[in-house]
């Protein structure tokens, strides 16, 4: 499993990243381009969210984060998309550490 950074570059943008208790609605995380801030929810509705969903969460923010930073801002906004894309680079991740152990 990778350990998720308190803190990520993306392009000429630092972002910090917080664990919170709940984001409100249904989402897992929010990314606040403004505040340069990513957060994580830690409880999903009744549930302690896994560290492999956190982890998830990670990479689907991140994937905004690099999408808004590369001023592509529709494929930003398209939630199928970036949930696609981060599942794939998810799982790429997890291969690259666990082949590099």
């Amino acid at each position: 499993m990778l350990k998720i950074p308190n803190q990520i570059q993306i392009g000429g943008t630092t972002f910090d990243i917080e664990f919170i208790d709940r984001t409100g609605g249904n989402n897992m995380g929010r990314t606040n381009y403004a505040s340069t801030h990513i957060t994580i929810a830690k409880n999903v509705d009744m549930d302690v969210a896994s560290e492999s969903s956190m982890q998830g969460t990670f990479f689907h923010e991140i994937v905004h984060a690099i999408l808004e930073e590369l001023g592509e801002y529709d494929l930003s906004s398209d939630e199928r998309f970036v949930q696609s894309f981060s599942t794939i680079l998810n799982q790429f991740t997890q291969q690259m550490i666990k082949e590099n152990k």
